[in-house]
């Protein structure tokens, strides 16, 4: 299993890849959601973590994604200041 992140914000993106977590840097809502539903088909994948302004950009995609599917994990994770 697998951990990736989508975020909007370069300076998480390399963070978390330096940490050896692959990250989608990703500014469109829609593509946003195209990269959900891809990520939530890959059976690698079991935790997905989405950064704060990534889930209020697409909230209502992602409980939607929660409700129907147990695995995998989407989890917030703080924005940088």
């Amino acid at each position: 299993m697998r951990m990736v992140c989508i975020s909007r914000n370069n300076d998480i993106g390399v963070g978390l890849r330096f940490a050896g977590i692959q990250t989608f840097i990703i500014d469109e809502a829609e593509n946003i959601v195209i990269k959900l539903k891809d990520l939530i088909k890959d059976e690698d994948v079991g935790i997905i973590n989405v950064t704060e302004d990534v889930y209020d950009l697409c909230h209502e995609e992602i409980d939607k994604i929660t409700q129907k599917n147990d695995f995998p994990l989407i989890i917030k994770i703080p924005n940088t200041k």
